[in-house]
């Protein structure tokens, strides 16, 4: 199983990454790690060497941070790769203060930055997941089931 994980900044996408780590034996690779959350200043030439290397394990869930996004050739890539890609996602107002920025952001800068501008690449998402309602154990509950369908 090789799964990719893509949402806004802040909507617990590396929590649901590590829940299904520990339940699900899977392989989490953190990109946001690898490259010291740097995701803006990466070259795509090694954002996708390495992301290449990931995807020769089994049973690997790739986490995708939001700082990558602005590489242009991300959603085309994501696309020929023909795996499921998961896009989690909640409420704006509730995820805008998980973001790094935390409560200093502002909700239109947040929603214009990580969702409007994002929308081609969350496209290429085959499943979705809202959760906006959701209690963190919901969430990865959810998450859980979502992996397994």
């Amino acid at each position: 199983m090789q799964i990719i994980l893509i949402g806004p900044s802040g909507v617990g996408k590396t929590l649901l990454a590590k829940y299904a780590e520990r339940n699900l034996s899977l392989n989490h690779v953190d990109i946001d790690e690898i490259f010291n959350y740097q995701g803006s200043k990466i070259e795509w030439a090694k954002f996708k060497a390495r992301l290449d290397a990931s995807l020769l394990k089994d049973d690997v869930l790739i986490d995708i941070g939001a700082g990558f996004y602005k590489l242009r050739n991300l959603p085309s890539y994501l696309q020929s790769l023909n795996i499921p890609i998961i896009m989690v996602y909640s409420d704006p107002e509730k995820s805008v203060a998980r973001t790094p920025w935390g409560k200093n952001r502002l909700l239109s800068e947040y929603i214009d930055t990580d969702y409007t501008k994002n929308e081609i690449l969350f496209d290429t998402a085959t499943k979705r997941l809202d959760v906006s309602k959701l209690s963190k154990k919901s969430a990865q509950q959810a998450f859980i089931k979502l992996l397994k369908s």
